[in-house]
């Protein structure tokens, strides 16, 4: 006997327990075949796109990379946009875990698209962006980090060569340089920065731009390069002196060209320059605390240089 003949004489007879279960055991059966039968429909692009990016959003990193892997996984010639953001997203995440493993690819193929790419997918540059940061992030991870930081600065070159962050790529190149004693490499990083401000015209930008001065002026003085060191301080003494903002780079300025005076016997125009920066460290504080006592060390160092130097005459 079926399961519908069952309910059928219990029906008749008036056996409710056993109708009751029988209409709960078809009307499961229903639900399942129906379930079991039903059409389905593969996620597209975008769907799976923002719900990996909500996995990234929980924490879910592996989950997000393989459901970025999902779309990234399209052929070669798929024109939607989100498979290479995807990639890209793939590749930032595996650098968020501190490997470079097939990143190279998707850094490479970066490099290669042309400014009407970037132009048609303003999101592909936010991507890129992030991209260049976690390189960046890599980077003070690693002890050899001069190839992430010079990723980072070519994904910014490409996202836009006015890119507000390519000078703080060129500065943090330098910085590297100079934590490796490469100083011909400093200068040259330095250097470049240096001369995309050169149009600053707000506080905030002409702070930027006398700060990589210093920093120039710095590998010059490590190197004895006085007359340099000399004219550039002078220089700078000058244009800083145009904007009040900037003075707390003057007590520095005058305690550099004290050194530049030391070193070419002038020791009376030396001293006058340390005690200025002394007195300016006083005026505006903010200035290194171990300033005034290297000036005043320097104006020690003077008197017993004068008193050589008479005693050789």
């Amino acid at each position: 006997m079926t399961e519908y003949n069952i309910l059928v004489c219990a029906t008749v007879h008036g056996n409710n327990d056993l109708r009751n279960y029988f209409y709960a055991l078809l009307t499961s059966l229903s639900f399942v075949l129906s379930f079991s039968f039903a059409p389905s429909f593969a996620l597209s692009n975008r769907d799976l796109f923002q719900q990996a990016g909500s996995y990234e959003t929980q924490g879910q990193i592996n989950k997000a990379k393989q459901t970025y892997g999902q779309i990234s996984d399209a052929p070669v010639n798929s024109q939607d946009p989100l498979v290479f953001r995807s990639k890209v997203r793939i590749a930032r995440l595996t650098l968020e875990q501190g490997s470079l493993k097939q990143t190279n690819a998707v850094y490479l193929a970066a490099l290669k698209l042309t400014p009407e790419q970037m132009k048609k997918d303003p999101e592909l540059m936010i991507d890129l962006d992030d991209l260049a940061e976690s390189y960046l992030k890599l980077a003070k991870k690693t002890p050899d980090g001069k190839e992430l930081h010079l990723h980072a600065l070519q994904l910014r070159l490409k996202i836009d060569p006015n890119h507000p962050s390519i000078s703080d790529s060129y500065r943090q190149l330098a910085t590297y340089s100079l934590y490796h004693a490469d100083f011909a490499e400093a200068s040259r990083f330095i250097s470049t920065s240096i001369e995309r401000q050169k149009n600053a015209d707000t506080p905030k930008k002409l702070n930027s731009l006398v700060a990589d001065q210093v920093m120039l002026l710095g590998i010059f003085v490590s190197q004895n390069r006085w007359a340099e060191s000399e004219k550039m301080t002078k220089t700078m003494l000058l244009e800083t002196g145009k904007h009040p903002t900037l003075h707390w780079v003057w007590p520095e300025l005058h305690g550099v060209l004290a050194k530049c005076y030391m070193h070419r016997a002038q020791y009376d125009l030396s001293d006058a320059e340390y005690q200025s920066a002394i007195d300016l460290t006083k005026k505006y504080p903010g200035a290194r605390p171990e300033l005034a006592g290297e000036c005043l060390k320097g104006i020690k160092e003077n008197l017993v240089l004068r008193q050589k130097k008479k005693k050789n005459h």
